[in-house]
């Protein structure tokens, strides 16, 4: 274990939280925890570790629901996300980690304030074509960002979805870009032996957390969760970049 006591349990937690809010409002999740792990994870180790978590995470939500996915526009995505990997494998390796910290915490900051279903209303292109091109972009950022969860928030809220599709659907897209970008992160060399107890650990944890939000999906109110999300995500957002700064300088 590379982590001490307090700070695995602080990891676990911070994964059972993240994912009973992502099972509940189907976003969200990602961005709370790769900030958690932020100073406790190695900056190089970050994305691939919680791509496995997350992963964990997004599988147990779909085995719940499974009859939720909108099939018609899982596959062009799935197809899209084929390519944006195969893109990553030649780039991820030079990506330096240094940058990360820097990188995660604008990207958070930016998803979480923009307003991203104002967006939805400007994307035209054909179904396939949309998801298509969706799945390229956020698997290849996936290899770089981490939490890119909430870019297809436009695209799922234009075609209206019901709020379990929406969860559901964007689990199965999140569980295919993390599957193929732990495959890119094994083929650049990353080692997950490493870190194998707080990796299991986080998997318990957000599987539990799953379970819990899937219950509690149609009963807690978004609202409430929506505003506080927003105050930790700034919090945590802002906090990256300081550390990004610093290590920069």
């Amino acid at each position: 274990m590379t982590v001490s006591f307090l700070e695995l349990l602080f990891l676990i937690v911070a994964a059972f939280l993240s994912s009973v809010w992502t099972s509940i409002i189907g976003v969200g999740g990602g961005p709370l925890l790769i900030s958690a792990m932020l100073g406790i994870i190695p900056a190089a180790a970050i994305i691939p570790v919680h791509g496995l978590v997350s992963l964990a995470g997004n599988v147990s939500r779909i085995s719940l629901s499974m009859r939720d996915i909108v099939r018609p526009i899982f596959w062009p995505f799935l197809a899209g996300a084929a390519v944006g990997a195969l893109v990553g494998t030649q780039v991820v390796v030079q990506f330096p980690p240094e940058f990360l910290p820097l990188t995660l915490g604008a990207f958070i900051l930016v998803t979480t304030w923009l307003p991203l279903s104002r967006l939805g209303s400007i994307v035209t292109l054909g179904k396939t074509v949309r998801y298509s091109v969706l799945g390229l972009v956020q698997t290849f950022l996936s290899l770089f960002v981490g939490a890119v969860g909430p870019l297809a928030s436009p695209f799922l809220l234009k075609d209206d979805l019901s709020k379990d599709q929406f969860v559901i659907t964007n689990a199965s897209f999140a569980a295919t870009f993390h599957t193929l970008k732990a495959l890119v992160f094994v083929v650049a060399g990353f080692s997950a032996t490493t870190f194998v107890v707080e990796i299991v650990s986080m998997i318990v944890a957000v599987t539990l957390g799953s379970l819990v939000g899937t219950k509690l999906r149609g009963v807690v109110s978004k609202t409430i969760f929506r505003k506080m999300l927003m105050i930790v995500l700034t919090a945590l957002s802002l906090r990256m970049i300081y550390f990004g700064l610093v290590w920069l300088w």
